[in-house]
Parts: structure tokens; sequence; C-alpha cells
């Protein structure tokens, strides 16, 4: 499992995140000072599914990923300056999806 290192706001760092996402400070159980979670209205294999195929689309790739929930996903940008972890957290009734985003160093 990957853990969460140095977190960082995400506003300058292009990440991409699933449409349609909200804001939300219950969605991912212990969120850190400037680390950023949003709810997102999609399932987490959804969710899961659509960083497989969108996030090489919009400058990042999935360079790692853990098989077990909460589900973690290290990306990188194309240029190799950025990281992320994102962990995608399933919610109890299992039609939306928390994602926490932290910079990963």
């Amino acid at each position: 499992m990957l853990g969460r290192c140095r977190p960082s706001t995400n506003d300058n760092y292009n990440i991409p995140l699933p449409p349609n996402k909200k804001t939300s400070t219950t969605a991912c159980p212990a969120i850190e000072s400037e680390e950023s979670c949003y709810l997102i209205p999609l399932k987490h294999q959804e969710v899961l599914k659509w960083y497989g195929e969108e996030s090489n689309t919009r400058g990042w790739i999935v360079s790692d990923a853990s098989d077990v929930a909460p589900f973690h996903l290290l990306l990188a940008s194309i240029d190799d300056q950025k990281r992320v972890l994102i962990v995608i957290y399933e919610q109890l009734v299992d039609i939306e999806t928390g994602v926490l985003v932290s910079e990963y160093k």
C-alpha cells in the first residue's frame, strides 16, 4: 500500500478529477490540513475505471496502484515533474465515491 507524503493543495497541478465533483469534508476519513477531498457521483469501480482511461489523456499516468480498499493510485505527470496520491474511498451506499488528493514526493 502506498502512503501519504507531504500533502499540498492540488489547485496548481491540474490534477484530473472526474466530472461533477464536489468538495467534501465527510467523504474521506482523516483529511489533513492541506489535502483535498471530493465527493464524486460515481460508484468506486467507475472512478477507478475513469482514472485508468482518462488520466493519461489529461497529462498524467497511473504509475502505481494498490489492489485493496481504500484504493491508492499514484499519478505522475507526463513530464514526471509532479506526483500526486489519489485515495479512493467507497461510500456506504456505492453511488458516490470519496477521492482524497495529496502531493506525493
